[in-house]
């Protein structure tokens, strides 16, 4: 029998990410993911229940866990996509899409020989799974649910997703140890706008604890008291997927301690405060201090850096052997920094280094921060780094290979590896 700590089930999904003028990129995401690397991040063993359509490659390059850690489904139909289209500047308003979703998770596709301390469900909308799956899964363990997996609706027609309650809340509610809703979501399922009295419903219902995200705060009921912690976003840039690390933070927490207690709620909120596009690093360095077991972070709308830094790409380590070549394909551990780290010998000394991707060197103080304090990187004799420049514009005209060695007292040698031309439509020329 397999123990984990978490067990994360839902759908890869493929965003695409619109800003008010229409300009956009793709990313690989979806709840499933962005939980995963919260839980992880707190110390968490986690195994992951993933749905696709086949040609998605790039599962095990995106999750943080490894290989024989990861259940992957074939979805009969496409894997899911949702479009978020951002109306303002300040990403307050949006449409969201869904232009595409996988099958359903069933009962009979749950993995045999596996058990968790917590079955978190990270869905994305209704359908995603068969609704007697929460009663199975509490039969194992505990049960987390995100409502936005049981209330967001594809409408027919325009594919906009609108949100409907869920009529059979009430039979599913006494099976669920850990809801969460934001405040729109609580006041569909509730009837009322009040966030307390919409908590201390569901509770009634059924439900053992129940968190309410809000932009002001998070609130936690249990039946018997409230608990708050205010918020002060540093930004609402990238918020696509905040609320989805909040609540895995918030679980992996509250299985070692009461909600009142250390980081309960506390973390949660500093993972939604830190969740902007701008500070890639300054809520990871908090996790470190807990976390001795893998590099990863929370703040996931940065996941673009985040992919390169924990994918294999970014984790191979040399070897000696072949004049210090590469080897051939990623060690089954590339998404763990714990052990993949095989040392360089010659001259009578060993030397431990790793490979960092350096997302464009537009981040020195956090990267710095982040080689200060992670205990698995603080420790390198060499770091060898990627995506630096000198006096570039996308890094913001600087050096930073020179701010990072002197933050962290350390000597640095730069190379160039190419140069790249910048277009006409390039503000800077």
């Amino acid at each position: 029998m397999k123990q984990y700590d978490t067990f994360i089930i839902g759908h890869l999904c493929i965003d695409e990410i619109l800003n008010s003028a229409g300009e956009g990129e793709f990313s690989i995401g979806g709840a499933v993911v962005y939980s995963s690397y919260a839980a992880l991040a707190g110390g968490n063993h986690v195994g992951i229940l993933i749905k696709s359509a086949p040609r998605e490659k790039m599962i095990p390059y995106i999750l943080p866990v490894h290989t024989e850690d990861i259940y992957w489904l074939r979805s009969d139909s496409e894997t899911t996509s949702i479009r978020n289209q951002f109306l303002d500047d300040k990403h307050e308003r949006r449409i969201t899409t869904a232009l595409a979703q996988g099958s359903t998770i069933t009962v009979a596709e749950l993995p045999e020989g596996i058990s968790a301390k917590i079955y978190q469900l990270a869905g994305l909308m209704k359908g995603d799974y068969e609704d007697d799956i929460i009663k199975v899964l509490a039969q194992r363990g505990k049960v987390a649910l995100d409502m936005q997996g049981y209330l967001r609706v594809p409408d027919p027609s325009t594919k906009e997703m609108v949100y409907h309650d869920w009529d059979r809340k009430q039979e599913y509610f006494p099976h669920i140890t850990y809801l969460k809703t934001d405040a729109a979501e609580a006041e569909i399922l509730t009837g009322t706008s009040d966030r307390r009295e919409a908590a201390r419903l569901m509770v009634e219902w059924g439900v053992k604890e129940a968190l309410i995200t809000h932009n002001t705060e998070v609130l936690v009921y249990d039946g018997k008291e409230y608990y708050t912690c205010p918020l002060k976003p540093l930004g609402l840039a990238g918020r696509t997927g905040r609320g989805d690390t909040t609540f895995s933070a918030y679980i992996t927490e509250r299985e070692r301690a009461d909600i009142p207690q250390g980081p309960g709620l506390r973390l949660p909120a500093g993972v939604a405060e830190d969740a902007d596009t701008g500070a890639p690093l300054r809520a990871t360095g908090r996790m470190w201090r807990r976390s001795q077991t893998s590099i990863i972070t929370e703040s996931v709308p940065w996941k673009r850096f985040l992919t390169s830094c924990v994918s294999s790409s970014a984790t191979r380590s040399l070897r000696r052997g072949s004049a210090g070549s590469w080897p051939a394909s990623p060690p089954s551990t590339h998404r763990r920094l714990t052990t993949p780290f095989f040392p360089l010998t010659g001259g009578g000394k060993t030397l431990r280094g790793m490979v960092l991707n350096m997302a464009l060197g537009r981040f020195p103080a956090e990267t710095a921060a982040f080689l200060r304090e992670c205990p698995q990187a603080r420790d390198m004799d060499i770091t060898f780094s990627n995506e630096l420049d000198d006096g570039c514009c996308h890094s913001g005209c600087r050096n930073p290979s020179a701010e990072i060695a002197r933050a962290i007292g350390m000597n640095y040698a730069f190379a160039l590896e190419f140069i790249g031309l910048a277009g006409p439509q390039d503000p800077k020329g």
